[in-house]
């Protein structure tokens, strides 16, 4: 991360991004990813247009189907499920600006690693997946193999 608070997508998730995107990423008002805190972990989660809606369809959905007797939506479900959601403009080389209350939310400071999964993209501060019980072996290894390949210390 810049001074700037400036990320880049890696690249093989920037295509990825791009492919779900279609046509619309051949333009730069058209390359947008939705940036929001993670319903329970200590992340963030980042999406393109068309996951990000479907993400918020299954958040209704879940919040209709765990609604009050009187037929009332769950509005925790949904507090929860939708986070504080923002968007972020990324260029053709994947770089983009962290929401500033996002990046604080998630205590990302320095390094930011990205994990892609099926239906978006885990953005974590370094040092709190390490720290985090909750995280998959796996993931801290990949977390710190991207690091030490980059020269970052944890």
């Amino acid at each position: 991360m810049d001074d700037k608070s400036r990320v880049a997508l890696p690249s093989a998730l920037r295509i990825l991004v791009e492919r779900n995107l279609g046509p619309m990423a051949e333009h730069k008002e058209g390359r947008v990813l939705t940036i929001t805190s993670h319903e329970r972990d200590p992340c963030l989660l980042a999406y393109d247009e068309p996951w990000f809606d479907q993400m918020m369809l299954d958040v209704e959905s879940r919040a209709r189907a765990h609604g009050a007797e009187d037929g009332a939506i769950n509005d925790w479900i949904l507090r929860l499920g939708t986070g504080v959601p923002e968007n972020a403009s990324f260029d053709a080389n994947g770089r983009f600006i962290l929401p500033a209350f996002l990046k604080a939310h998630a205590g990302i400071t320095r390094h930011a690693f990205f994990y892609g999964r099926i239906s978006g993209i885990e953005i974590w501060d370094p040092a709190t997946l390490m720290a985090f019980e909750g995280a998959p072996p796996v993931l801290r290894e990949a977390c710190r193999f991207h690091m030490e390949r980059n020269k970052v210390v944890l």
